[in-house]
């Protein structure tokens, strides 16, 4: 750094050094020093820095989310797609987290209906599994809860006589 202080490049690979260190405090100042002092650095500097910014925020996100999907805690989940979304992302990463967000939402509606019919809360059930039925949730999400649907209909739970 003493012999090209000003150079970019070598400050975006002190700071995917110190990323893969995991001192990641130290890689984020030396990004946003890239970041910050935009008019000091070629356009391909910065656009190097932007997407380096995107893939630790993405692996950082979808890190977390991940880890809660797999423990089944939706709605935490969905807190943390939330808070990165309110934080402001570039496209790939919102259009990404939006995605992750729907599958969530539709997971933590299925959870809940679930939930609501092992309490034998069946009208509760129905109406959430509407929800999902209503939802931006994948298609199969969709087929699995027409089918739950259909052998509560078939049981006669929860149904309006």
């Amino acid at each position: 750094m003493s012999l090209f202080p000003a150079d970019g490049m070598i400050r975006l690979g002190l700071a995917a050094i110190a990323k893969r260190d995991g001192k990641d405090e130290r890689a984020r100042e030396f990004l946003a020093h890239v970041i910050g002092n935009a008019s000091a650095h070629p356009t391909p500097v910065l656009a190097y820095a932007r997407r380096l910014e995107a893939a630790w925020i993405q692996r950082d996100v979808f890190g977390q989310v991940e880890a809660l999907a797999k423990e089944r805690k939706f709605a935490e989940a969905l807190t943390v797609v939330d808070q990165a979304l309110a934080d402001g992302v570039d496209i790939g990463t919102r259009q990404r987290l939006q995605h992750s967000r729907d599958h969530l939402h539709a997971s933590d509606l299925v959870q809940q209906a679930n939930t609501a019919m092992k309490e034998r809360r069946w009208a509760d059930a129905r109406r959430i599994f509407g929800e999902v039925l209503d939802s931006k949730a994948a298609p199969l999400f969709k087929v699995q809860v027409r089918r739950q649907l259909e052998q509560m209909d078939q049981r006669g739970l929860g149904k309006k006589n």
